[in-house]
C-alpha cells in the first residue's frame, strides 16, 4: 500500500502506541513478570534462555545495539511496534483482496483482541511476538488467495520464510497457527483452479521460490541446534505447563473452549454489531459468480477449515492427555488468520465500517489509558499489586550495601528485573526459578540473595552454600501511596560457596567474584 493511500486509523493506532509507551515509561518504574524476565535474559546473548524461543530476546538485544536505547526503552518500543503491526498486518491482508476501503477498521478491530488490549501491553512479549509474526505471514500470502496461479516474488518469499521462522522462534505453538493455514492455502488452491493439470502447474511454479523462504529461515537452524541439546529440559517444562494438575479430559476441553472465547468474544460481538446496524442485505451469496463471472472465495468456509484444523490439534492433545491447561496467551498467536478470513467472510454483507472503527479506537484508547493510570487506581483501591512496589528505592538500598560487581539471586521476578534494570551496570542479577541455561551463566564464589516480604534462603545453584553474615533488612513505602500505609519489606544476605576453590569467608568483600 503507498504512504498516499495509507488509511488514516493506521496513523492514529500508531500514535496511540507512540503515547502509551512515552506513558509507560512515566508512570511507574516497576516491572511486570514477562517485562522483568526480558531485562533479566538481556544481560547475555544466548542461543536458547529456557523453554520459550529465544526471538524476543534476539530481537530486544539487536534493537539495543543498534540504537544504543536502555533495555526498558527499547522493550516498550518493540511492544508497541509488534501491537500496532498486529492490526496492520490484518488490514493490509484485507486491502490486498480489494476491500482497502475497510483497511482503517479492520487494524483496529484486530486490536480490540482482550488479550492486546490488557495483557500485551502490561506483560507479555513472546506471545505478542508471535502474534504479529503469523499476522505478517497472512499478509504476506495474500494473493495464493486470490490469484493462485500466479507465482510470487523472491522478495515475497523471502519474507514469508523469513516470518515463519520467525513465529516459530516466537512460540513453539505457532506451527498449529501455520499448519492450519496451509490448510487454508491449499483449499484456495484447489477452489480457483478446478482442473487437476492446472493446480500441479501451479504448485511447480510455487516450488521454485521456496529457496527464498528456507534462506528466509535460517535463523532457525541456530536455535535448533541449542534445542536438541536442552531438549530433556524443555519438554518436562513445557509438559508440565501443558497437563497443569492433571484431571479428567473433559476439563481439558472446558480450559480450550474458555480460552478460545476469551479470545474472540469481544471482537466478534463489535463486528456482529456493525454488520447488523449497517446490514441492508447481502452483497452476493457466498461462491456465487461475481460480475466478472469468477466465483467469489468461500470466506466462511475457509474460516472454519483454519478453526477445525487447529482447534482439532489442539482437543486430539487433550484426548490424549498432553493438554489440560490452557491459557489465553496460547491461544493469542492463532487468532489473526482467523480474524483475517472472518473479516473477510462479513465484507459480503454490508458492514458499518465507520462505526466498527470508532469503537475499535475508543476501547483502545481507553485500555492504554487505564494501564497507564494503573498504579494508582491501584493505590487508591489499596492493593498492594507489584506495580506500586519501590523499586528505584530499593536499588538505591542495596546500592549502598552491595558492592559493585556483586552476583545477585533476587525474588520474586519483578524485584530481580528492576534490579538487572536500575541497579549499577556491574551487577549480574539473576531469578531463582530461570532456566539452567541462565543460571549456568553465573560464576561467582559469594552471591547476595534478595528477597521480597520473607527471609532469603540459599541460592539454588551449583555448590553448596553458607551463610557469611546475618540478613539486612529495610522496610519502603509503596509508590503511589494509598489511603492505606502500605510497605515492602526487603531481606538482603550474602552466601559464599564452601568449597575450597573460593576464599575464606572472611576475605571475600574484597574479591572479585
Amino acid at each position: 500500500m503507498r504512504p498516499a493511500h495509507v488509511p488514516r486509523a493506521w496513523i492514529v493506532l500508531a500514535l496511540l502506541y507512540a503515547a502509551w509507551a512515552i506513558g509507560r515509561a512515566w508512570s511507574t518504574p516497576a516491572l511486570e513478570f514477562d517485562e522483568a524476565e526480558q531485562v533479566l535474559h538481556q544481560q547475555w546473548w544466548l542461543a536458547g534462555y529456557g523453554p520459550q524461543p529465544p526471538l524476543f530476546e534476539w530481537v530486544l538485544w539487536g534493537l539495543r545495539q543498534a540504537t544504543g536505547m536502555s533495555v526498558l526503552a527499547a522493550l516498550w518500543l518493540l511492544k508497541a511496534v509488534a501491537l500496532w503491526g498486529v492490526g496492520v498486518a490484518v488490514a493490509w491482508f484485507v486491502a490486498q483482496q480489494g476491500t482497502r476501503a475497510a483497511a482503517g477498521a479492520v487494524a483496529a478491530w484486530t486490536l480490540t483482541l482482550p488479550l492486546l488490549l490488557w495483557d500485551a501491553p502490561r506483560t507479555l512479549t513472546h506471545s505478542l511476538l508471535a502474534t504479529v509474526c503469523v499476522a505478517a505471514v497472512v499478509g504476506l500470502s495474500a494473493p495464493l488467495l486470490h490469484r493462485p496461479a500466479q507465482p510470487l516474488s523472491r522478495r515475497r518469499w523471502f519474507g514469508l520464510g523469513l516470518f515463519v521462522g520467525a513465529a516459530l522462534l516466537s512460540k513453539y505453538n505457532t506451527a498449529l497457527a501455520l499448519a492450519g493455514w496451509l490448510a487454508v492455502l491449499l483449499a484456495a488452491l484447489v477452489h480457483g483452479l478446478p482442473a487437476v493439470a492446472a493446480r500441479w502447474q501451479a504448485v511447480q511454479q510455487h516450488a521454485r521460490g521456496l529457496p527464498w523462504a528456507v534462506v528466509g529461515m535460517a535463523p532457525v537452524g541456530v536455535h535448533a541446534a541449542w534445542l536438541i541439546d536442552a531438549w530433556p529440559e524443555i519438554q518436562a517444562t513445557l509438559g508440565a505447563k501443558m497437563q497443569g494438575e492433571g484431571g479428567h479430559w473433559g476439563h481439558g476441553f472446558v480450559a480450550l473452549a474458555v480460552a478460545w472465547l476469551a479470545n474472540l468474544a469481544l471482537p466478534l460481538a463489535l463486528l456482529g454489531a456493525a454488520g447488523w446496524l449497517g446490514s441492508a442485505g447481502r452483497v452476493a451469496p457466498t461462491d456465487a459468480p461475481d460480475a466478472a463471472g469468477r466465483p467469489v472465495r468461500p470466506w466462511l468456509r475457509w474460516a472454519l477449515l483454519y478453526a477445525a484444523v487447529v482447534a482439532g490439534a489442539m482437543a486430539a492433545l487433550v484426548l490424549v492427555g498432553a493438554l489440560h491447561q490452557v491459557k489465553e496467551r496460547w491461544v493469542l498467536p492463532l487468532t489473526p488468520p482467523l480474524l483475517a478470513l472472518t473479516v473477510m467472510a462479513a465484507a459480503q454483507w454490508r458492514v458499518d465500517w465507520v462505526r466498527l472503527q470508532r469503537w475499535s479506537v475508543a476501547l483502545i484508547a481507553m485500555a492504554l489509558c487505564l494501564l497507564v493510570i494503573r498504579p494508582w487506581v491501584l493505590a487508591w483501591l489499596d492493593r498492594p499489586a507489584n506495580s506500586r512496589w519501590p523499586v528505584r528505592d530499593a536499588t538505591t538500598w542495596l546500592g549502598d550495601l552491595l558492592p559493585p560487581n556483586a552476583t545477585v539471586v533476587a525474588d520474586p521476578i519483578q524485584l530481580a528485573g528492576a534490579l538487572a534494570a536500575y541497579g549499577p551496570e556491574g551487577w549480574t542479577v539473576v531469578y531463582p526459578h530461570s532456566a539452567t541455561a541462565v543460571l549456568r551463566q553465573v560464576q561467582a564464589c559469594t552471591v547476595w540473595s534478595v528477597t521480597a516480604h520473607h527471609p532469603p534462603a540459599a541460592p539454588p545453584l551449583p555448590h553448596v552454600w553458607a551463610p557469611v553474615a546475618a540478613p539486612k533488612t529495610v522496610t519502603l513505602p509503596m509508590r503511589p501511596a494509598g489511603r492505606t500505609p502500605a510497605v515492602l519489606t526487603l531481606y538482603a544476605q550474602p552466601w559464599q560457596r564452601t568449597d575450597a576453590a573460593c576464599p575464606a569467608a572472611g576475605t571475600v568483600y574484597d574479591r572479585t567474584p
